[in-house]
C-alpha cells in the first residue's frame, strides 16, 4: 500500500464518519488545552511560591549578638569585609541595631517603642518602599546624621500625614524625619 492510497483511505474514513471525526478532534483539542493550562498553572504556582519564600528572607543572613557586656563582637568593617570576600554569596549588607526606647513626638510620649538602626541598603533588602520623602543615604550613615524614617502609623497618628521634615526624640536625642515607609498589605 503506497502513501497516496493510505492518504486517500484516511480522507474517505474522515468524510464517511463525520461525528466520530469531530469527537476525536474535540478530544485532542481539549487534551492539548488541558496540558497547556496545567503546565501554565504549575509554572505560575512555582513562581508564586519562590517569590513568597524570597519575601521571607531566605536569601538573607542574620547575625545577632545578644546581651550587654558580651565578649563577642562583630565590627561593621568585618561585616563589609565578609561581603566583599564572598560576593558570589552575598549581595548587600545592613548592620542593624534594635533597641527598646522612649519616643517623644511633640507633647506625646510613647514609653516603649522598638527602634531599629539600619544602613541605606536595608529597605532594598527587605523589599520596603518609601511613600513620602526619601530613604536613608550613605551620607546620612557615614556622617552619623540624626535622621530617621518612620512608618505609616506614626505618620498618620502623630504627624497627621505630614511627618517629613518634622522632628521626634528617641531616648532624648532629636531626630529629623526624612521619609515615611509605605504601608504593607
Amino acid at each position: 500500500m503506497s502513501f497516496l492510497e493510505t492518504f486517500q483511505m484516511a480522507v474517505k474514513n474522515i468524510l464517511s464518519s463525520k461525528v466520530r471525526t469531530l469527537l476525536t478532534m474535540l478530544g485532542i483539542i481539549i487534551g492539548v488545552c488541558a496540558v497547556i493550562v496545567i503546565v501554565g498553572l504549575g509554572n505560575g504556582m512555582q513562581g508564586y511560591i519562590e517569590d513568597s519564600f524570597a519575601d521571607l528572607g531566605t536569601d538573607s543572613l542574620t547575625v545577632q549578638i545578644l546581651g550587654r557586656g558580651s565578649s563577642r563582637s562583630v565590627s561593621e568593617e568585618q561585616m563589609y569585609a565578609l561581603v566583599e570576600e564572598n560576593q558570589d554569596l552575598y549581595k548587600q549588607i545592613s548592620p542593624t541595631v534594635t533597641m527598646m526606647g522612649a519616643l517623644k513626638i511633640g507633647s506625646d510620649s510613647i514609653s516603649t517603642s522598638t527602634v531599629t538602626g539600619v544602613s541605606e541598603d536595608y529597605f532594598d533588602m527587605k523589599g520596603y518602599t518609601i511613600a513620602q520623602g526619601r530613604n536613608l543615604d550613605y551620607v546620612d550613615i557615614s556622617g552619623r546624621k540624626k535622621v530617621c524614617v518612620v512608618g505609616q502609623y506614626l505618620n498618620m497618628a502623630y504627624f497627621g500625614g505630614n511627618a517629613v521634615g518634622q522632628t521626634l526624640k528617641i531616648n532624648g536625642t532629636t531626630f529629623t524625619v526624612v521619609g515615611v515607609m509605605a504601608q504593607k498589605d
